[in-house]
């Protein structure tokens, strides 16, 4: 549209030129200078729309970036402490183990009286919701 109406004023003005009337061709001259005028601000303005954009976008990766590098941060840190559960719970099970097997199997009997006793408290609780609190 803004090309149509630069082309349009340009052969106004030729037409005035031609026709040897300075008024029609001022005319023309004229809005063929507003029109330039008026596309010159709108690229102006454009680039710099485009430059917010571009500015917004790379705080945007930048924000995503630290994120993400926060993030792999985090995970390994959690696989460590993984690994550190892990190994604890081995040198757990082991040690029981080796205590279960320094006493002929008495650890595991009387782990297995107290997750018993333990079980019938837990069933007398919920049978008897009164006598718990």
């Amino acid at each position: 549209m803004t090309l149509a109406s630069y082309f349009v004023a340009i052969a106004v003005a030729i037409y005035g030129v031609e026709m040897g009337q300075k008024s029609v061709a001022m005319v023309g001259l004229a809005f063929t200078a507003l029109i330039a005028v008026v596309m010159a601000v709108r690229a102006c303005t454009a680039v710099r729309a485009e430059v917010r954009s571009r500015d917004v976008c790379e705080r945007a990766l930048a924000k995503s970036e630290r994120a993400c590098e926060e993030l792999h941060l985090a995970n390994e840190r959690l696989q460590r402490r993984n690994a550190e559960l892990q190994t604890f719970q081995l040198a757990v099970v082991q040690g029981f183990d080796w205590i279960d097997e320094r006493t002929q199997g008495r650890l595991k009997e009387l782990v297995e009286e107290a997750g018993d006793e333990l079980a019938a408290l837990v069933e007398d609780a919920l049978d008897d919701p009164t006598e718990a609190a």
